[in-house]
């Protein structure tokens, strides 16, 4: 079965032989709450779970804009990483996105499509995941210290006679 699996054209018989490998795990994350023009960070955790052996992990991380539609539109920054992890350690495979980076590129939304794509070498184990995510405009707050003035022309409007419209 597993012979076929691997001869296979279809995409999800990948999903069935890389239950049978476990001895890497891989968490993604993005930190997400970000304010425009702030930098950002896209990081992939490689956990080694075996005991005993090591295995050599090759990573790409990929940032690119996105359409409101969902179009993938220009990219922003690609890292390739090369990695031996040994057994029993986290690894971390990091990518810093600087403002000046991302801020030309930027569409109309402010979304962009982070994607990871990690091989397992001599296993045949591949890991994938991607998220949209938007950095977000500032908040904005207004602090008004002179609301006694709009109720001193509305009093004043009041008792002259006039009517507001």
């Amino acid at each position: 079965m597993l012979k076929a699996l691997r001869q296979s054209q279809s995409l999800f018989s990948r999903y069935y032989l890389n239950e049978e490998f476990n001895d890497i795990m891989f968490n993604f994350e993005l930190r997400d709450d970000i304010i425009i023009g702030q930098p950002f960070s896209v990081v992939l955790l490689i956990k080694n779970r075996s005991n005993y052996n090591e295995y050599r992990v090759s990573v790409i991380l990929r940032v690119e804009t996105v359409l409101y539609t969902g179009r993938v539109g220009d990219p922003v920054k690609r890292l390739n990483i090369d990695r031996l992890v040994k057994p029993g350690v986290l690894e971390e495979a990091r990518m810093e996105v600087s403002w000046e980076e991302y801020g030309p590129r930027l569409l109309n939304q402010c979304a962009f499509n982070i994607a990871c794509l990690a091989t397992v070498k001599d296993t045949n184990y591949e890991y994938f995941a991607q998220d949209d995510f938007r950095v977000r405009k500032p908040d904005i707050k207004i602090m008004v210290r002179t609301a006694i003035t709009l109720l001193y022309l509305v009093n004043e409007t009041i008792n002259s006679g006039s009517s507001l419209r």
